[in-house]
């Protein structure tokens, strides 16, 4: 999602964080808007994740308790 959300496109895109995405994220003028679009892309995961499994529904709470509390850091 970071890798995606910094413009990488294609093969670019290898879920690996490594020191180009490394650094492509500390050249990134917007850290807080890059966060916050990884929380939406992560929320997102989750909800598409809960419809294909349909048991993965009692880790719900959990995995949006996380992403709210890291969204309020982030609007802090």
């Amino acid at each position: 999602a970071v890798q995606q959300a910094l413009g990488f496109g294609g093969a670019a895109v290898d879920g690996i964080a490594g020191p180009v995405t490394v650094a492509a994220i500390n050249a990134n003028a917007a850290p807080l808007r890059l966060a916050w679009w990884v929380l939406t892309e992560r929320e997102e995961f989750m909800q598409r994740l809960m419809e294909k499994t349909p048991a993965q529904r009692r880790f719900m709470f959990g995995w949006w308790k996380r992403t709210t509390v890291l969204q309020r850091r982030i609007l802090a």
